[in-house]
């Protein structure tokens, strides 16, 4: 396999059916199989198969709170249902969550080069208990903590985890397989993308060429990129 950027050219000779998906750049698969030598679990296991809780996307919910109720979001605004119109992951209602949107932002990013920086994910954000969301929404994850899930955000904004993504993505849409290659970590503990770096060894190559091609999430700011 031979991948070129510019003027230059990485070549290597690898195993094509190696993984269930195809990786087309060999850095990448360098850097898969650094991740792969430290972690035993993967964020697809955890990850939440499309519509988490059952309710599609035009769902809204009931406009006045009553007694017990949930606070449901969507695309519209918050509406209030019942706990026991919940058929899936109801193990998760009282537990804090993290969700992203359902598909990659700015229409899958097909205009976006690596010059300018991919983002693929849409800024995460972290719902309560007693809060779920519509089909609109991915569940990546409950914490038990708040810490625990802010320390979740905090990784997965991370250039790295993003960049392990976007390998193995092959439409807009974002599916829990995608994310065959995003470590488990222990979310007691804050990752900023050179703790990363360090902790799964990365080259000064594999570094530099995760930074090129990933642009940097911040969460105190509104980019626009965010539905």
């Amino acid at each position: 396999v031979i991948n070129q950027f510019g003027e230059n050219k990485y070549s290597m000779t690898r195993k094509l059916n190696e993984y269930s998906i195809f990786v087309r750049n060999n850095i990448a698969i360098q850097i898969i199989e650094k991740i792969r030598s430290k972690s035993k679990q993967f964020m697809s296991e955890f990850v939440s198969t499309r519509n988490a809780y059952g309710f599609v996307s035009s769902e809204r919910g009931s406009e006045n709170e009553f007694p017990n109720s949930l606070k449901l979001i969507s695309s519209g605004g918050i509406g209030y249902v019942s706990r026991n119109e919940i058929v899936k992951n109801a193990d998760t209602i009282d537990k804090f969550k993290v969700t992203i949107g359902k598909v990659v932002p700015s229409n899958g990013e097909v205009d976006v080069t690596p010059e300018m920086g991919y983002r693929v994910i849409t800024t995460p954000k972290i719902y309560g208990p007693r809060e779920i969301f519509t089909e609109s929404y991915m569940l990546l994850s409950s914490f038990d903590t708040i810490i625990e899930a802010e320390n979740f955000v905090k990784f997965i904004i991370s250039k790295l985890p993003r960049f392990l993504l976007k390998q193995t993505l092959t439409s807009m849409n974002i599916a829990k397989d995608n994310f065959m290659f995003v470590p488990k970590m222990d979310w007691s503990k804050a990752y900023n993308d050179e703790e990363l770096y360090e902790y799964f060894d990365l080259s000064e190559e594999e570094k530099d060429y995760v930074d090129k091609i990933m642009r940097p999430i911040d969460l105190s700011q509104n980019s626009g990129e965010d539905e």
